[in-house]
């Protein structure tokens, strides 16, 4: 009876990490990339300040993965989610109630230092309570933070356009609050594994996995593959396609909605192609790369020749959301390059790698459009087909760093995932 209330309260843990990796998923999008016009005007902020929100996310998301492995290994994943999902919730409510443009940064620093605990700590507690059903709730969990992203794209968007955006965010803070507070009673109540003190927090474990060349060809690849996709997802896209292809923003909305269930069905179909080809991964991620860098080519083309097409930048988008998707099978390629003693740590870093890129290109993509004088239309900053152009030829030779790594991959015949009896 007691054992039948346990697995009830695992359950409901496991509905409660979902929503909260939805509303994380959520506010990766938002802010800036669904409202850039309307910070701009609420602060009123250059580019690279605005740019810079979604940086400082990404910062936070990305270093502090690597912290939360450690953490998770030694107290749970459920303990370390309890308090960094308050941390995060804290922020989300910062963000809903910006004083100051300073005050929406730290509100972003303290959502990115919650949000980077979750997605660890979800795989690890989806790992203990599922079992053998570890890798359908596994893609379970990646429909619902797809789903975060979608409504983040369209549905925010035209939501925004007919109500305070503040308001917005402050609904959905108070609804990731109630999640919170639930999932806290959940641990609570729950059995959870015990506390590991002799787990010990060292850099030395990163070393190992450090001095593997194909772990660092694999970052190459997803820092900037996939990289550049979600730069353009999350930071950039909406306004290059309001500004320059002259959108509407739930027009262009649209686009990065697309993008996000494309990369939905892609996430799965790659590794479905792998399986078909006999687990063979690099081919597909040696193509991938050169897809993207082909599209951010002809992106920076057309916009050196002036063409505006829409039916064109719709096909630029998809093709870079469709190429930069095939991030699961590097994941997986650090699974067939790293012994089981490294593969956690070797995970973390490699996961928390391409978040890093995103926020080092946002900067810079902030600087670049810093460099002309924007022009106002309708109360929003237009942008001269100068910056995108300059901003797509960063894209592009990054895309061809990318590529390098993908060619430096090699295929990995893995035995030490086999114990020989």
């Amino acid at each position: 009876m007691k054992e039948r209330y346990y697995r009830r309260l695992d359950a409901l843990l496991i509905a409660g990490i979902l929503l909260i990796y939805f509303f994380c998923n959520l506010q990766k999008v938002i802010i800036p990339g669904s409202i850039f016009n309307e910070l701009q005007q609420h602060f009123g902020a250059t580019a690279i300040e605005i740019t810079g929100l979604g940086a400082v996310f990404m910062y936070c998301y990305g270093f502090f993965q690597l912290a939360t492995g450690m953490l998770i290994d030694r107290y749970s994943g459920v303990r370390v989610l309890v308090v960094g999902g308050m941390v995060f919730t804290l922020g989300c409510l910062l963000t809903a109630l910006p004083l100051s443009l300073g005050g929406m940064y730290m509100a972003r620093l303290l959502a990115g230092l919650g949000a980077s605990t979750i997605f660890l700590s979800m795989i690890t507690e989806l790992s203990r309570i599922c079992g053998r059903y570890f890798s359908i709730f596994v893609g379970l969990a990646v429909f619902c933070g797809y789903s975060g992203s979608v409504i983040g794209s369209v549905p925010f968007i035209l939501l925004a356009e007919h109500f305070q955006w503040q308001y917005l965010l402050m609904i959905l803070a108070l609804l990731m609050l109630v999640v919170q507070l639930a999932f806290m009673l959940l641990a609570y109540l729950a059995k959870l594994p015990e506390i590991r003190p002799e787990v010990s927090f060292s850099l030395k474990t990163f070393a190992k996995p450090l001095k593997n060349p194909q772990n660092w060809y694999t970052m190459l690849f997803i820092c900037f593959i996939f990289g550049s996709y979600f730069t353009m997802q999350t930071v950039i896209g909406k306004k290059i396609l309001e500004d320059y292809v002259g959108m509407s923003a739930a027009s262009a909305g649209l686009v990065l909605t697309m993008m996000v269930v494309l990369a939905a069905v892609d996430g799965f179909a790659a590794t479905l192609l792998s399986s078909w080809a006999g687990n063979r991964k690099v081919i597909f991620l040696r193509m991938a790369a050169v897809a993207a860098m082909l599209s951010l080519l002809a992106a920076m083309l057309a916009v050196g020749l002036g063409y505006r097409a829409v039916w064109f930048w719709w096909t630029i988008f998809l093709i870079l959301a469709a190429a930069g998707n095939f991030a699961p099978l590097a994941i997986v390629l650090v699974r067939d390059n790293n012994p089981p003693e490294n593969l956690g740590t070797a995970t973390s870093i490699v996961n928390c790698s391409p978040y890093v890129a995103v926020a080092i290109m946002g900067n810079t993509i902030g600087w670049i459009m810093g460099r002309w004088e924007p022009s106002a239309a309708a109360g929003a900053r237009i942008y001269p087909p100068q910056a995108y152009f300059a901003i797509f030829l960063l894209l592009a030779l990054a895309a061809g760093v990318g590529c390098v790594g993908a060619f430096l991959l090699q295929e990995k015949c893995v035995s030490h995932l086999v114990a020989v009896q």
